[in-house]
């Protein structure tokens, strides 16, 4: 995915769900695509704390193992 695909607010929206281990599969994607190739959304995310978002992201189980409420 290039840069433009996605407008930088999109991806800096995304970020804290990112580092909070709550976004979909195919938003993290999204936030990593597009962080590769935008220097600004790549420092916002380490100043999100990219240590905690990887953590999360690594050791959350999948969502489909999550329970169901209801």
């Amino acid at each position: 995915m290039k840069k433009q695909d996605v407008p930088c607010g999109v991806c800096l929206d995304l970020i804290p769900l990112v580092r909070d281990g709550v976004a979909s599969e195919e938003s993290i994607q999204l936030v990593l695509d597009h962080t590769a190739v935008c220097p600004s959304c790549r420092e916002a995310l380490g100043r999100n704390s990219a240590r905690r978002w990887t953590t999360a992201r690594f050791w959350l189980p999948s969502a489909e193992s999550w329970p169901t409420w209801g």
